[in-house]
């Protein structure tokens, strides 16, 4: 069966990207979760789409320079605040969710590679990067026994062109694909399976 995997967690239920949105994910009994990650202006790793914490906080400014503390004095439309990978990476390890990581800075890799063994999620983490910065993390994430993947849209077509997604997988070395709703076919997930390629259906739910 192929894994259903939560935008940024369950976003019908809470706010994105944030503890409470995985939490939902698990009692609604998704497999997994994805989640984007950046660095803060004091070095810290937190959970966050956007470049700025203006859409999704009540505060202003860019996540690369503002402080953690900074970033978690302001809330969410439900009062959460954004957490660190680390605060992530606990609430699901204590679920049985896959973690897709999508890397939103360049030279992140190490950093959420030690993060993911540190809490014992090797084996349920894919790391991969929707905004190109791709090229580093299959040999990084594979030397720890993390799968690394790509994900089908913009962002792919416009750094490598309108490709067989599989071609990508190949260049790069990755073994896992990131589907979303209106890329799935049924050759897709065919060529997936006889790939041994690790595949999940993006939702949002």
């Amino acid at each position: 069966m192929l894994p259903i995997i939560g935008h940024r967690g369950r976003l019908r239920a809470a706010a994105e990207n944030t503890v409470r949105s995985f939490e939902a994910a698990a009692k609604w009994g998704v497999d997994g979760v994805e989640f984007d990650v950046r660095r803060t202006g004091d070095d810290e790793l937190v959970v966050i789409h956007d470049a700025t914490v203006d859409r999704t906080t009540t505060g202003n400014g860019r996540v690369d320079r503002l402080s953690l503390a900074e970033i978690q004095s302001f809330t969410t439309g439900d009062g959460e605040t954004v957490p660190t990978l680390e605060q992530s990476l606990s609430v699901i390890s204590e679920t049985t969710l896959e973690a897709w990581i999508d890397l939103k800075d360049p030279g992140l890799v190490d950093d959420v590679v030690r993060a993911v063994r540190r809490h014992g999620l090797v084996e349920r983490t894919v790391l991969f990067a929707g905004q190109g910065f791709v090229d580093d993390i299959p040999e990084r994430a594979h030397d720890a026994g993390i799968r690394a993947g790509i994900t089908i849209g913009p962002a792919l077509a416009g750094r490598y062109g309108p490709t067989d997604p599989f071609a990508v997988i190949d260049t790069l070395d990755a073994d896992a694909l990131l589907l979303t709703t209106e890329s799935i076919t049924d050759a897709l997930l065919r060529k997936a399976v006889d790939r041994s390629v690790r595949a999940g259906l993006l939702v949002d739910c």
